[in-house]
Parts: structure tokens; sequence; C-alpha cells
């Protein structure tokens, strides 16, 4: 059964993913349910935690260890159950739960309403809306308009190195509303490159934990991912 669009509204996020009415008000009225396929593109860089980072953490999630790495990326999604649409998103920190390293994402953002309402109904993922410019595969730029204030988040990227077979199981931890945990598991495939990444950001939130500056990354191409059904461990 949907969930009511009022109750996707209250999903953990920062500022800038924070949901206008009129938003909310335009999210369809179904999303199809996990598991989701997925074929994509996708540039990703890793920088140092900041000290504000971890405090961005959903409450029900700060418990136990984490390393302080903070994991930003685009994706470009050209098959999925909704169709294909843009994405930015950002980790803080990364946690560590029983011996495995695991996000969780308190800013998502991307140019699909259907992609929206999937996300938030099916993983408490707190996806809001924003617009995508790319140039080519290795540059992009996003930006919209928050409750909060306006952002935006651009990188480009300057591969380097042939192309590697990667293949990489992913976790990821969200906190629903109502105060549950879930851990979401994902497979990923594709061909990746090692890249310097040039990130800018800008808004409420974001230059304080999305840092602005070079930074490590990868580019993956023609990959494939599986994004789970979440499981309920808290």
């Amino acid at each position: 059964m949907s969930r009511p669009v009022a109750d996707l509204a209250d999903i953990h996020g920062v500022p800038e993913a924070a949901l206008a009415p009129e938003v909310l008000a335009a999210l369809p009225p179904t999303s199809p349910p996990a598991p989701w396929a997925l074929r994509l593109d996708a540039i990703l860089w890793i920088h140092q935690a900041t000290d504000e980072a971890l405090d961005l953490v959903a409450p029900a999630l700060r418990g136990g260890r984490h390393l302080p790495l903070t994991v930003g990326g685009f994706v470009r999604y050209h098959e999925t159950p909704v169709g294909p649409y843009s994405e930015v998103f950002g980790s803080p920190v990364v946690l560590v739960r029983r011996g495995l390293t695991m996000g969780t994402v308190p800013f998502m953002v991307v140019d699909s309403l259907a992609s929206i309402r999937g996300g938030r109904e099916n993983w408490a993922l707190p996806k809001s809306l924003g617009a995508f410019a790319w140039e080519g595969d290795d540059a992009v730029r996003a930006h919209g308009e928050s409750p909060a204030g306006a952002w935006s988040v651009s990188a480009r990227a300057r591969p380097v190195g042939p192309p590697l077979p990667t293949w990489a199981p992913a976790w990821n931890r969200q906190a629903t509303p109502d105060g549950r945990v879930l851990r979401i598991a994902a497979r990923a495939r594709g061909l990746a490159k090692m890249a310097t990444v040039h990130v800018d950001s800008s808004g409420p939130s974001l230059p304080s934990w999305l840092v602005p500056g070079e930074h490590v990354g990868i580019v993956l191409r023609r990959g494939r991912m599986t994004f789970g059904a979440p499981k309920v461990v808290g």
C-alpha cells in the first residue's frame, strides 16, 4: 500500500533536501516497489569528513563506529523502473556496523518526480527536485530551490588510466520517520577509471560538509546496479 504523501515529507535530510509543498503535491500516487534494476554512468568522489558531518546523520544512525569520510556523486541513470533521470547525492560519514562499511544519505536530488516518490517510499531516501546540466560524461552541475534556500553542486572529472572492470557490493542505512532503521544492499558493476574530481557547492548546508575542491574519485561507465528491498534492522 502506498504511503500518504504527508509521510513522505518527513524523511530525515539536510535543508537542501526538504520538499517544497508544490513538489510534494505533484508526486505521482504510487511507486514501483524495490528492488530496482538500473543502468547508469557516474562520477564519484571521496574526501575527509568535516567536524559538522556527523551531525547531519539521522539520530537513529549515530550510535556505533563511523569513518570520517564523505562520499559524493553524480549519477546519470539511463534505464530504471521510472525512466531515465539524473541524481546528485552526499553521504557525510561512512558507518561501520558488524564489520561492514555503509553509507547513509541525507542529501539526494533528482530531476524526476517519480524517482522522488520511489526513493522516499521504498528506502527513506530524502530525494528532492533539482535541475541538471551535463557537459559530456565528465562534467555536470545541479541546482535547485529548497524551502531553506537556493543550492548548487558541480563536478568536473579528469579520468586517468585504462578502464578496469569493477564489481562491488554496497550497503546503506536510512532511518524512517517512525524510528525504524533500514539496511539496503546494492550490487554494482561496470568499467571504472580513477579520476581527480573538482567539486563546487553552495547552499544553506552543503559547503560545510560536501567540501569544494579537488578530490580523489572515479568515473564509472556502462554501469549496472541492483538496489535491493530494504530490511528493517532496528
